[in-house]
């Protein structure tokens, strides 16, 4: 197993620099960033494990006389650099060539150990948010249904009925503000970003010792966010007023619900969301929002009080 680990890791390292090339790529052409991350999660999971398991059988091949040849199955684990094990984990007891015993044993108890931690806490943050929608209300922001709650949000959350959830004192900002935070969790409902976010926690899940794993998962997050941004702006928002919004929702930094798509984050990753959106405004935003401008995503304005750009 420790060889296989191995073999694991280089084929993580391998991914992540090719995601992280297709991402700026992707970047610069102003195309989604998030699947090449999505892609480099599922691979690093499935490639090692395919490549451990599987065997590859020749069609039988004829002699000068007429009779058949035998052809031993190829293995992929014998194609690989690293010598791996013919199971991931080896659960007959028999001793491996490439490590001894005891270690498969500790590192199988800590792949497991770590995989059902992980799964326990994510089971925990869904009873922990199914609980705290209890006090949460429901009302209407700009004419669109929303949970309110005291603190939680701006996110989305649920994965089969995700809905948005909005701190109360989204309440009392500008009707300009309000516009700009339903558009950025609307925009993560249509991409279906909640749904996104559990696919990759349960492929996290699966294979969870590995560092790379979890920092594509954090790209993965980034680039949601980031090619959450981008379709906002495509919809014809003035880049500025958006980018205030961002940080007046990251300076009231809500509390903890789980592995949501929530529109604040790290202030690192804000500035960085920020420098992204700003390179080049007139690419990213055709046309500014006026006051009275139709916005493609709501048949109007939350109210009279959309003001002008503040100087």
């Amino acid at each position: 197993m420790l060889a296989w680990m191995i073999y694991a890791t280089l084929v993580a390292m391998a991914l992540s620099a090719a995601a992280l090339f297709a991402e700026h790529a992707a970047r610069h052409r102003r195309r989604p960033t998030r699947w090449p991350w999505m892609m480099a999660i599922v691979a690093t999971v499935l490639l090692p494990i395919l490549i451990a398991t599987i065997s590859i059988r020749f069609p039988a091949l004829h002699g000068s006389a007429g009779t058949a040849v035998s052809v031993t199955p190829l293995a992929l684990r014998d194609t690989t650099s690293v010598p791996l094990a013919s199971k991931v984990i080896d659960w007959s007891g028999t001793k491996p060539y490439t490590s001894s015993t005891w270690i498969d044993a500790i590192l199988r108890d800590i792949w497991m150990a770590s995989s059902f931690t992980l799964l326990l806490f994510l089971g925990l943050s869904t009873a922990l948010l199914h609980r705290s929608k209890r006090a949460w209300t429901s009302g209407r922001l700009c004419g669109l249904p929303v949970l309110i709650s005291e603190s939680a949000g701006p996110a989305v959350v649920g994965l089969i009925r995700s809905r948005i959830v909005v701190p109360a004192w989204l309440l009392h900002e500008s009707d300009a503000q309000q516009q700009y935070v339903l558009a950025h969790e609307q925009s993560h409902l249509k991409a279906r970003d909640p749904l996104l976010v559990a696919s990759a926690l349960m492929f996290l899940a699966a294979m969870p010792w590995s560092p790379l794993l979890w920092w594509q998962f954090h790209r993965l997050r980034c680039a949601i966010e980031v090619d959450c941004d981008r379709r906002v702006l495509h919809s014809g928002v003035d880049v500025g007023d958006y980018c205030e919004t961002l940080i007046h929702v990251g300076e009231n930094q809500s509390e903890y619900i789980g592995a949501v798509t929530a529109m604040s984050e790290s202030r690192s990753f804000l500035e960085q969301r920020i420098k992204i959106m700003l390179s080049k405004p007139k690419k990213w935003a055709g046309a500014f929002v006026r006051t009275g401008q139709r916005l493609p995503w709501h048949g109007g304005l939350c109210g009279t009080g959309y003001a002008a750009r503040r100087a």
